[in-house]
């Protein structure tokens, strides 16, 4: 029995020993990849010149509309809209959902004010070389649409202003958006 009592008060003193000792620790760091979907999208942009004070226009996100008009209507003088798709590329096929940040005010240089831009259900518009094209309002939210047999799409992305009557000759406007794409 003596023997037993003095076992389990050295497990207990080793045991009180081992509890006592300050723990180590580190991070665990995670690192996780997924499979690369080979989504891409490349961007596009809207030039718009020779605009005239006190006219609102239309931007046309149509690229037969864009032959048709300049891209721009009315055209009153010598005003000229040139609009470059952004370009999707992925699957064949596959549907699409495409998110579009666009700006409501573009910045003046500093000779001008700042412009207003609005957007309609035909300021944008998704086409697939199946011949499928469909209008959208890019600030309404997410836009599904189908890849074509060789896995492209292109997003024109249009809008609507209207000139102050007050600028001065010459001025610019400058503002970005961001198109985000991914399946469905």
């Amino acid at each position: 029995m003596k023997k037993f009592m003095f076992l389990l008060v050295v497990c207990l003193f080793v045991s009180g020993i081992a509890l006592a000792q300050p723990a180590n620790q580190n991070i665990y760091t995670f690192n996780v990849t997924s499979v690369a979907t080979g989504l891409t999208v490349e961007a596009g942009d809207v030039t718009v010149e020779g605009l005239m004070p006190g006219v609102c226009y239309e931007v046309v996100p149509d690229p037969a509309g864009l032959i048709a008009s300049g891209g721009i209507t009315p055209v009153t003088s010598a005003e000229l809209a040139a609009i470059t798709a952004a370009v999707i590329a992925g699957d064949p096929f596959s549907e699409v959902i495409v998110s579009c940040a666009v700006p409501t005010i573009l910045l003046g240089d500093g000779t001008t004010g700042n412009l207003a831009l609005t957007y309609t259900g035909t300021s944008a518009e998704f086409l697939n070389g199946l011949g499928d094209g469909w209008f959208f309002n890019p600030t309404a939210g997410p836009f599904v649409g189908t890849l074509d047999d060789g896995g492209a799409a292109e997003v024109w992305i249009g809008f609507n202003t209207c000139v102050p009557k007050t600028i001065v000759a010459g001025g610019t406007w400058l503002g970005e958006g961001l198109l985000t794409v991914q399946y469905k």
